[in-house]
């Protein structure tokens, strides 16, 4: 084997329980989530009328990502895949420790990223729940505790279910998104674009790199390679084209929303954290709550495709021998350890609403930016210049090398951004899992 091929994938899951239509929705239905709804007065305080732009690029930029776990999918058709690929490559470069510490980061990294996203969402869901049912204003923790509960439920009945209701789900989310958008469109009496950068080219690229954090559910069909049907065709096609429907319905939705609200309004403290229903609310208290089941829909999108992935990655971890062999088990064909291990980690993260923004910053860092490097450098080391060695069948990413090198640019912009606090607090994250890692191998001796 030469030094740029990969090894065969072993041991798939041969399920092919998802079709193209249940893989887009779990790429869409992921990504419309709570950060649609809670991102864009944040971003607007640093790109200004040009917020929309940036939801765009932001789009652009993870096309070049997605093509890229895309060929590695294809690679390696495994269901837990991004755990799985640095030690698939690095073992046949003869680096097998290195392998197998990276695939370690990379899936705790997974997890922890996807249980963050979970939990997030957990949390804010009362708040927009309370729009339609005024009582969950009142038990919050109640309420995220259930909604956790129901979804890891669900993914129990087996990944078909759970891929149709959220095939279902997100089809009435688009309509509703669309509608209200559409009508502020229509009745909104401000321009769309009346000033210029407040922070000039620095914060617009900040406002990308927010954004950018928005589209990372995608890799949720790359996790599930092993159950789609036909892996080589589906994956690429349902990631890319998730990643530009996402794409377009945020430029347009950001846009609409400029039509109703100004940057600085965005800033009040009734808009910070739902600034979409805030801009609803304008057209009044039915388009507001209208907009509320909007978001109701997609946090639960959001947890469906969450939690699936967080169950197969550390699935993934068990096989690769960094948990416990009982988290490999299977009954009837689902990751039931996996799950029951998500359900208690999300459900006791969620009864500490007071870490919210420590939780985001943290997801976002460890558990989202680090994997990507990981993978994207793990692709470098695999791609073959002189063509794909499992042959025509696999997808191969246009351009190669510089589709992995511009991919993990766009990565490193989001990642230049963010304030040393938080990356000092990341970084802390990320030294307690090296330790647990090298204790780990300590024990081992």
């Amino acid at each position: 084997m030469s030094r740029r091929e990969a090894p065969q994938a072993s041991a798939p899951y041969t399920g092919g329980k998802l079709g193209p239509g249940s893989a887009l929705a779990l790429g869409v239905g992921g990504m419309i989530g709570v950060a649609l709804f809670a991102f864009p007065s944040t971003t607007a305080q640093l790109a200004g009328d040009y917020n929309y732009l940036a939801w765009g690029l932001a789009g652009l930029l993870m096309v070049l990502v997605g093509l890229v776990y895309s060929e590695l999918a294809t690679r390696f058709p495994l269901s837990g895949g991004p755990v799985r690929y640095p030690y698939l490559v690095l073992e046949a470069l003869g680096r097998r420790g290195l392998g197998e510490f990276l695939s370690y980061l990379e899936g705790v990294g997974f997890a922890l990223g996807w249980t963050i996203a979970v939990v997030v969402s957990a949390i804010v869901l009362p708040q927009y729940l309370s729009y339609l049912i005024p009582q969950a204003a009142f038990i919050p923790t109640g309420a995220a505790l259930l909604s956790i509960a129901v979804v890891v439920g669900l993914n129990a009945l087996g990944l078909r279910p759970a891929g149709r209701t959220n095939l279902a789900l997100t089809l009435a989310l688009a309509l509703v998104l669309i509608g209200v958008s559409t009508q502020m469109l229509a009745q909104g009496d401000r321009a769309p674009v009346q000033s210029g950068l407040p922070q000039g080219p620095t914060g617009f690229l900040a406002a990308t790199a927010i954004a950018m954090g928005a589209y990372g559910a995608w890799v949720g069909i790359t996790a599930v390679a092993g159950e789609v049907r036909n892996p080589r065709a589906t994956v690429p096609r349902t990631v890319v084209t998730s990643i530009v429907i996402v794409a377009l319905f945020y430029t347009f939705t950001v846009y609409a929303l400029q039509h109703v609200a100004s940057p600085h309004e965005l800033s009040s403290p009734e808009a910070m954290w739902a600034p979409l229903a805030y801009g609803a609310s304008k057209l009044g208290p039915g388009v507001a709550r209208l907009m509320a089941l909007a978001a109701v829909l997609a946090i639960l999108t959001t947890m469906i495709v969450g939690v699936a992935s967080i169950a197969r990655g550390i699935k993934a971890l068990a096989d690769l021998g960094h948990l416990p062999r009982v988290f490999s088990r299977e009954y009837r064909g689902e990751p039931l350890p996996g799950l029951l291990l998500t359900l208690i980690i999300a459900g006791g993260l969620s009864t500490q609403p007071q870490l919210f923004w420590k939780m985001i910053v943290v997801g976002l860092l460890v558990g989202t930016l680090v994997p990507y490097w990981i993978n994207i450098g793990a692709y470098l080391l695999l791609e073959n210049p002189n063509g794909n060695p499992h042959g025509p069948r696999a997808f191969m990413a246009p351009g190669g090398r510089v589709t992995g090198m511009l991919a993990f640019l766009a990565i490193s912009v989001a990642g230049v951004n963010l304030g040393l606090q938080e990356l000092l607090a990341s970084l802390a994250t990320l030294g307690l899992l090296v330790l647990l890692y090298a204790a780990r191998l300590l024990l081992r001796r």
